[in-house]
């Protein structure tokens, strides 16, 4: 604002002697201002949109917090602390086809690289019914997610549809879903043993699994039959899936 009266006083001083042309300036000015104004309270709307509260969905003994924009996790409040809780939907390439490298299975993952984000999340819907609550997300043409809380209930479901998964000159896609949390497991994580007992593992940065391949994360891949967690011993707290 300040600028646009610097020119006003610097036009008429100028121009005294016109007042006709003068006045149309300073119409045009005015009319600036006015646009200048509206651009103004748009960014300040749009600034308090996204500052807007999360989605928060209840459970028995915990809430969870989803961003009002993307639908994406943000986090998760347990006995009044706060822990960051994301989710991602990822792909891999395989190494399908590679000469002396082999090829994924039921037991071996063996993609060629590392993961490829599919996209953020997009919030299609919000629905609460009573004591349940529920948000639709879509992460890309071929992948949408329903999450769900039930204020009785100490878990949160989530029900994702992949498919179609596009092929592209003969070479599919190996889709994943990743979850990330603050809680400090020092690379120890537990997976179950057939669904009879959890079995301690150790994340190696040398183990490898398929013949030919060079990719850790192979080596650090594990069959789940029902369930695998991290826990962080300091806080004595484990996040399972």
């Amino acid at each position: 604002m300040f600028d646009l009266l610097i020119i006003i006083v610097f036009l008429i001083r100028k121009n005294f002697k016109k007042p006709l042309i003068i006045l149309r300036l300073i119409q045009e000015v005015v009319v600036c201002h006015t646009f200048v104004s509206i651009l103004i309270e748009r960014s300040i709307a749009d600034n308090l949109r996204q500052k807007r509260a999360p989605i928060e969905m209840k459970g028995k003994s915990f809430t969870l917090q989803i961003d009002e924009n993307s639908g994406a996790l943000k986090s998760i409040t347990m006995n009044g602390k706060t822990h960051a809780l994301r989710q991602s939907f990822k792909y891999y390439l395989p190494d399908s086809g590679v000469k002396n490298v082999e090829d994924s299975g039921s037991y071996h993952f063996c993609p060629n690289g590392t993961a490829h984000d599919l996209g953020p999340s997009k919030l299609v819907s919000k629905f609460s019914s009573g004591s349940a609550h529920e948000i639709h997300q879509q992460f890309s043409d071929y992948i949408t997610q329903t999450v769900r809380t039930y204020e009785d209930e100490d878990y949160i479901e989530f029900d994702w549809i992949v498919g179609p998964v596009p092929i592209v000159n003969n070479v599919g896609k190996e889709i994943v879903t990743r979850f990330e949390t603050d809680l400090k497991n020092e690379k120890v994580f537990y997976t179950d043993a057939n669904g009879r007992q959890m079995v301690k593992r150790m994340f190696n940065t040398k183990s490898v699994g398929c013949t030919g391949s060079n990719n850790v994360i192979t080596g650090n891949w594990y069959p789940i039959y029902s369930r695998i967690f991290i826990r962080d011993e300091k806080e004595g707290k484990c996040f399972s899936i």
